[in-house]
């Protein structure tokens, strides 16, 4: 789904994934909404934990 948002609007994704994060509250949102429960996209840098664990706490953040 995010790269579909990211093809129609011409966007270019970034490690942080700042540039999703309107869609990313607007599903926290809308699952709320209907009690659902949202799942977020995966983080695929294995490599890196520092990103990791900055992405989980923005995305905590969001929930709240």
């Amino acid at each position: 789904m995010w790269k579909t948002i990211q093809l129609i609007v011409g966007g270019e994704r970034t490690k942080d994934a700042k540039e999703l994060l309107y869609a990313r509250q607007k599903l926290v949102l809308v699952a709320k909404a209907f009690q659902l429960q949202a799942i977020d996209l995966v983080h695929i840098d294995y490599k890196g934990l520092t990103n990791f664990v900055v992405d989980y706490c923005m995305v905590c953040n969001v929930g709240q």
